[in-house]
């Protein structure tokens, strides 16, 4: 009898420790709900977040996501370091400035590498002057905003094509909403796209790629290693909640993996993001993800010193980020580091 008892005492203990281990989901606990701000709404570069959010792997880990849509990258930002939300998708330039003048941001997985646009021209010019930026000279250069990831990345390219930036005539647009309707209106020449908006921009006939900064190869010998758009929190919420920033790490890195194992397959990436984004994109997705792909070949949730150096150097020599401070502390490996611990990658398909 006392050899029973010993024996259900031992497997209480192992089921508590495998009770523990689990996610609150899986205890059958009330999910944790967290926010997260999007800039420009559900974008294909935001990948990881979109499969992670799809597919179901902040489910599984008891995490309830709620996403908040913002015109702009900006607009986001402003949410995010207002205290609206905890979690925000948003520029690495934007992460650096804000902790160079003090405020409390820090990103903690690095979802893709590239500046997140397709520098795209009005279709009239493509026979004249195809994909050379230099032949767009004096004529109107679109980006939403002053001092935006999209203005200080079209500013530098502009530099790169030996052109003077202030001999450009240039059109802040506003927002993502705005880009298709400027370069009907013909208010643009030159504009900045995110990938949904190229892809329909090719597909309507109105504008072509010029130069993609989603990919490596086009822009690093002009701009070097560019992280693109992190998830960023604060080291506060990180201290508040840092079992909930590891849950939420592990889903973006399973989900990682899962798309470098279908990097090549279109549809097997869109099957799983969220239904309304599938029907939403449904029709262009398979040119979006050809303007996407090799942003993420490489990546593993990490930031590597070669790209937060290559990324502050830009900031800095357009003037967007001040001083000398040390943009490495603006990045947080940790939670990533330990993900990637536990969940190793697997080959492509």
């Amino acid at each position: 009898m006392l050899d029973l008892k010993r024996r259900l005492m031992a497997l209480g203990v192992i089921v508590l420790a495998v009770s523990a281990s689990l996610p609150a989901s899986a205890q059958g606990t009330a999910p944790r709900t967290v926010s997260v701000a999007l800039s420009g709404g559900q974008n294909t570069l935001f990948a990881p977040f979109l499969v992670a959010a799809g597919a179901g792997l902040f489910e599984k880990r008891g995490i309830k996501v709620e996403q908040q849509s913002f015109s702009s990258g900006q607009g986001s930002f402003a949410a995010f370091a207002g205290g609206s939300v905890p979690l925000c998708v948003c520029g690495a330039t934007q992460v650096m400035t804000a902790a160079a003048s003090g405020r409390d941001v820090v990103a903690i997985f690095n979802q893709s590498h590239g500046a997140a646009m397709v520098f795209s021209a009005h279709k009239k010019h493509e026979k004249e002057r195809g994909t050379n930026l230099a032949k767009f000279d004096g004529l109107t250069w679109a980006y939403t905003a002053e001092g935006s990831v999209s203005q200080v990345f079209m500013m530098r390219a502009a530099q790169a094509a030996n052109l003077k930036w202030e001999n450009q005539k240039r059109v802040a647009v506003g927002g993502v909403d705005a880009y298709l309707p400027a370069l009907r209106a013909e208010r643009a020449d030159v504009i900045t796209l995110d990938p949904m908006s190229a892809a329909r921009a090719i597909t309507q006939n109105l504008a072509y790629p010029v130069f993609n900064t989603n990919d490596p190869a086009q822009l690093a010998p002009a701009f070097g290693l560019q992280l693109g758009l992190p998830m960023v929190t604060t080291r506060a919420w990180l201290t508040a909640n840092p079992q909930l920033a590891q849950d939420f790490v592990d889903a973006m890195r399973e989900a990682m993996v899962m798309i470098h194992e279908r990097i090549n397959d279109p549809q097997a990436i869109l099957q799983m993001m969220p239904k309304e984004f599938q029907q939403a994109y449904g029709a262009e997705f398979p040119i979006q993800w050809g303007l996407v792909k090799t942003a993420f070949v490489g990546v593993d949730g990490t930031f590597s010193p070669k790209a937060i150096a290559d990324t502050a150097s830009l900031a800095r020599t357009t003037g967007v980020l001040k001083g000398d401070s040390d943009a490495s502390r603006s990045f947080e490996n940790r939670f990533a580091q330990s993900a990637l611990s536990r969940i190793p990658a697997r080959a492509s398909r």
